[in-house]
């Protein structure tokens, strides 16, 4: 799982390195989330997952292939790469496709929150604490969830294209 933008440049300028295609472009896509469950009052489950995927999109001549992997290891990505250029070879030509993007400037979205990002299990069993105190004093019975996340984007083509966004969320 890549989280860091330097570290994610690298990875994304590997798997170019590794292309064969006219052009290429490589998006990678990571998840950390974080679920706190709770019914009758009480937590029952605390859960978090970390993934990372990669598509590569392999362009030849007006033919164009995709592939993708949750495997980051430089087979793995040395085998997606080959993909997407063997299903672009075997693909029909796509008459509007005229290229990949050019460089050009990139205004940020601004959708990631430090403070959600950090959120800990602990912190999440608080705020469910007190949704279930508060139901308790009406005697009532509370159910849910709580979730935090962190989503990380980046793309990057051979045509000299980088962009980066982590952004967050809670629910």
């Amino acid at each position: 799982m890549y989280a860091d933008e330097i570290d994610t440049k690298k990875l994304l300028q590997k798997v170019l390195s590794y292309s064969q295609a006219e052009q290429t472009e490589v998006v990678y896509l990571g998840t950390e989330s974080a679920l706190t469950r709770f019914a009758n009052n009480h937590i029952h489950q605390n859960v978090a997952e970390s993934d990372g995927e990669l598509r590569v999109r392999a362009v030849v001549g007006k033919k164009i292939g995709v592939a993708s992997t949750n495997r980051l290891d430089d087979e793995s990505l040395r085998r997606v790469t080959e993909q997407a250029l063997e299903i672009a070879r075997i693909q029909p030509e796509n008459p509007e496709f005229h290229s990949l993007p050019q460089p050009q400037s990139i205004i940020p979205a601004l959708g990631y929150n430090e403070r959600t990002a950090e959120f800990t299990p602990e912190e999440r069993a608080r705020r469910v604490g007190i949704v279930v105190q508060l139901a308790n004093e009406q005697g009532l019975e509370a159910a849910g969830a709580f979730s935090t996340g962190t989503h990380y984007m980046a793309v990057a083509n051979s045509l000299g294209i980088f962009a980066y966004e982590p952004r967050t969320e809670s629910e």
